[in-house]
């Protein structure tokens, strides 16, 4: 099944299940004030670090830098 899947997108099952968390974390951070730390745990993420870092990897901006540039437009 997973190699359906990435012969089909070109993606990793991992990296789609990444890129879906990031869009769900995209959507706490501009709707809610919740910190950081609160939004990796929430989606199940143990370390807050290895969570911004995933965040910064697909966005190209830190958590906190998104919703600074979401909260001033």
């Amino acid at each position: 099944m997973a190699f359906a899947l990435k012969a089909i997108t070109g993606r990793a099952t991992h990296q789609h299940i990444y890129l879906r968390t990031v869009e769900k974390a995209k959507e706490m951070v501009r709707s809610n004030s919740l910190a950081t730390g609160n939004v990796a745990y929430t989606l199940g993420s143990e370390r807050p670090t290895s969570f911004n870092k995933l965040f910064k990897q697909n966005t190209g901006m830190s958590p906190a830098a998104f919703r600074k540039s979401v909260n001033s437009k």
